[in-house]
């Protein structure tokens, strides 16, 4: 079974409603998309014990932005992938967040759909992959193994769609509202 068919659900956060529909309709039959207009919108729902496999922020939003946003999800629900999807064609941003280990993919708005796609879909898999290793770790003794909230080595974890994006993909003038 791939990620796309194991049906978890992702949290959309952005401050524009119509890309919070276009994600919805692309993301239809393929995963269930929950949508937020706002950072402490998106927290209050996870906040309900609803459980998200994959969380996706815009940066740039009125009152709390999409970094203190995934650092906080970071904190509360570590199992949950988080992805930075943003207007800002800012490199800097993307490898602090990437470094932080905040954000498992960067995706600049713009990017074609098969790369919104690919994002989910590995996001979903990495999300099954920390799920698995938790499984693994509640039958272990404890102290006898250290969990690591990163599952990926560091020489892999490359901003998804970020080096497309640098190189000069095209964007609407939509997109680059942040």
């Amino acid at each position: 079974m791939t990620a796309r068919e194991a049906g978890r659900r992702v949290l959309w956060v952005d401050d524009d409603n119509d890309l919070l529909s276009l994600m919805k309709r692309l993301l239809r039959g393929v995963v269930a998309v929950d949508a937020c207009t706002s950072a402490e919108q998106a927290l209050a729902a996870m906040g309900e014990g609803r459980e998200y496999a994959v969380i996706v922020s815009d940066m740039c939003m009125p009152g709390m932005d999409g970094r203190e946003l995934l650092r906080r999800v970071k904190e509360s629900w570590p199992e949950t992938v988080r992805v930075m999807f943003t207007g800002l064609d800012d490199q800097a941003t993307a490898v602090q967040a990437m470094d932080d280990g905040r954000v498992f993919r960067f995706l600049i708005k713009g990017v074609p759909a098969a790369e919104i796609m690919d994002a989910i879909d590995a996001a979903l898999h990495e999300h099954a992959v920390r799920c698995d290793a938790g499984a693994v770790l509640e039958g272990t003794p404890v102290g006898a193994v250290e969990p690591s909230s990163t599952c990926m080595p560091a020489h892999n974890r490359t901003p998804s769609g970020a080096a497309h994006a640098f190189a000069g993909s095209p964007r609407t003038s939509a997109a680059s509202s942040g």
